[in-house]
């Protein structure tokens, strides 16, 4: 019925999860993006292909990741917070960035469409010990450049 603007804000995102308290970084959980960058600090709102977070829930390690999908419009960036947010965002990037000139808002006239593509994977194990890498690459030989299978 009319346009819609998906504004540039940190806040927003199309996949956000809250861990078990258990797996919070900030009670022993470990934050984890495919670039190699370990822990919130390292992390937040950096670009990578996927995120995982992962901790130890009655003597079991445990974890969930979100996989990007290089069709997508734009590149994730992860909101990621040592209290257990794991959120990917395509549209904070003044924030993200730093640079206030940067805008990652969205505009959709009447009949356009817009399609983003994530996977989640819920794993026992580490990133490392799950091959969390190996899941995301066969996630994208199973989907072409649109994401679809």
């Amino acid at each position: 019925n009319g346009t819609v603007v998906l504004g540039d804000t940190k806040e927003a995102g199309l996949v956000a999860l809250r861990v078990a308290p258990a797996l919070e970084e900030r009670r022993g959980g470990r934050i984890e993006l495919s670039t190699g960058a370990v822990g919130e600090a390292d992390s937040w709102g950096n670009r990578a292909e996927w995120c995982d977070y992962s901790g130890t829930i009655d003597g079991a390690r445990v974890g969930v990741s979100v996989f990007d999908h290089p069709g997508n419009p734009r590149p994730a960036y992860w909101h990621v917070r040592d209290y257990g947010l794991l959120a990917v965002n395509p549209f904070g990037l003044a924030d993200f960035t730093g640079d206030p000139s940067q805008s990652g808002a969205i505009t959709l006239e009447p009949g356009e469409e817009l399609r983003f593509r994530y996977r989640i994977l819920v794993h026992r194990g580490s990133a490392a010990e799950t091959d969390v890498a190996g899941h995301h690459a066969r996630y994208l030989a199973d989907t072409n450049a649109d994401g679809e299978r």
